[in-house]
């Protein structure tokens, strides 16, 4: 018997000749993770909470004085109904088209 027969065939096959296999892949570790995901939150949560104003706050912003618009006429006929007078309005170099 020879001992090439007795060798555990490689899985992984003949592109991996002459160079390292893969390292192992790490297990995963979901608590570092997790522990970042809560303390974002709560980071959010807390810029949420200051940011947003208080009762006094709110108050105080009540007293933003308003602007109403004019009650007076804003289009009114002008004094002299004539108009702008366009020279040239009588040329026959349109009539063509």
């Amino acid at each position: 018997m020879s001992t090439e027969n007795n060798k555990p065939q490689d899985p992984i096959g003949s592109f991996y000749i002459g160079r390292m296999k893969p390292a192992a892949p790490k297990p995963p570790s979901g608590v570092p993770k997790m522990l970042w995901a809560v303390v974002s939150i709560v980071a959010f949560a807390a810029v949420i909470w200051f940011a947003y104003p208080q009762r006094q706050e709110q108050i105080a912003a009540s007293d933003v004085p308003v602007i109403t618009a004019d009650r007076d006429a804003y289009k009114f006929k002008p004094d002299d109904p004539g108009g702008l007078v366009i020279p040239h309005q009588d040329s026959t170099v349109f009539d063509s088209m």
